[in-house]
Formats: structure tokens, C-alpha cells, sequence
């Protein structure tokens, strides 16, 4: 099996954080965390450059957090009524509330015994996070017109490997 079937099987499979199942990273999720401020994978020129010499990126913590913290809320349509009482957090409430959401987030990544960036299971954390995001990005390819505008169009919904 190649790297590419690997990643897929992964995928199918659904993916876990330190034996904890992961939601999936549903569309929901994306707008979500578009909205929240998320870098990765296009993090530009500079914080790339950082990314390729140490390994992390300013903006990788909070990318980080709100990802993992994302991908552990239930969708709306599965809360009980005390959660929808108590006002519990969706991804569609935190698309609705963005910066509410990332004070969230961070809270949650700061309460992980893993969260801060000197433990070392947290890159464990941040490859799992960002990989799943980067498999969704490169599903996605690019394509020039005649006038030279570039267009986003749907490829697959396989992800890539080795961008992480």
C-alpha cells in the first residue's frame, strides 16, 4: 500500500487523538474554523519559510486548537435538550460567533495536559490536526482560464499525504 491508499484507508477509518475518535471534518467544521481565523495550509510565504526551518509557525497553536476543538463538538442535530439548554457549542454556533469560539478553543487546547507547545505529544496533536485539514485542502486543485483568473475546483474528496 502506497502513501496515498494509507492516507485514504486513514481517512475511511476516521482519525483519533491519543485513542479518542475524532468527528470528521465535515463542511460545518470548515466554515467554522474559516471563520475563527484558521492559517493552515495557506499560511503564506513567511510563516511557510518558518514552518520549513523549525517546524511550527506563528498562528500554529491557535490553528491548532481550533481544529481539534472543532472536530470534538457535536453537530446540533445531536445534542440533548440540556445541551441545547445550556447553550453547549456546534460548529454552526461557533461559525456564528467567531470570536467567542476561539476564546473557547483556546481555553480547551489550554486545559489538555498536551496543550502547550513545549509538551511534547502536543505535535503528536498538532500533525493529526493538521493533516486532516491538509488532505481536505488537497482535494482541491487549481486550474488557469484563458483570461488568467484561477478557479477553484473539486478534484476529489481523496486526501493527499505529505503535506504535513
Amino acid at each position: 500500500m502506497n502513501d496515498t491508499e494509507e492516507t485514504f484507508q486513514q481517512t475511511v477509518a476516521g482519525y483519533q487523538l491519543f485513542g479518542e475518535p475524532l468527528r470528521k471534518w465535515s463542511t460545518d467544521r470548515k466554515n467554522a474554523a474559516d471563520s475563527m481565523g484558521v492559517l493552515w495550509p495557506m499560511i503564506g510565504d513567511a510563516r511557510w519559510a518558518t514552518w520549513e526551518e523549525t517546524g511550527r509557525y506563528p498562528g500554529m497553536k491557535k490553528d491548532v486548537a481550533i481544529i481539534l476543538w472543532l472536530l470534538s463538538l457535536k453537530p446540533a442535530s445531536e445534542l440533548s435538550k440540556d445541551e441545547v439548554k445550556s447553550r453547549t457549542w456546534t460548529p454552526d454556533k461557533a461559525f456564528n460567533n467567531p470570536s467567542g469560539a476561539v476564546e473557547e478553543a483556546m481555553r480547551w487546547i489550554d486545559e489538555q495536559s498536551w496543550g502547550d507547545m513545549s509538551h511534547p505529544q502536543f505535535f503528536e496533536a498538532a500533525n493529526v490536526a493538521l493533516s486532516i485539514v491538509a488532505g481536505v485542502a488537497a482535494s482541491q486543485f487549481i486550474i488557469s482560464s484563458e483570461d488568467g483568473a484561477d478557479e477553484k475546483k473539486m478534484a476529489s474528496s481523496t486526501p493527499q499525504d505529505g503535506l504535513v
